[in-house]
């Protein structure tokens, strides 16, 4: 996907979660492609909670927590 596609939203974002638009760029690739992604950034977790599409930021430690659940660990 081009950059450009995700500038204009990422920098919405940045706004409304006042977060830096580089993390941002991330939350609107995941948003335009209907994926999630990963992150260890535990602060911009819990400014995306509240506003967008929690499902789509997801805490590492949580997904690593989860993978040990399904492996038996």
């Amino acid at each position: 996907m081009p950059m450009r596609r995700l500038l204009e939203p990422a920098t919405r974002l940045a706004t409304v979660l006042d977060h830096p638009a580089c993390d941002c760029t991330y939350l609107s690739l995941a948003q335009s492609t209907g994926r999630s992604f990963v992150t260890a950034d535990t602060r911009f977790c819990a400014k995306v909670q509240g506003h967008v599409l929690p499902d789509q930021v997801l805490d590492l430690a949580d997904v690593l927590d989860r993978l040990d659940v399904l492996s038996g660990q």
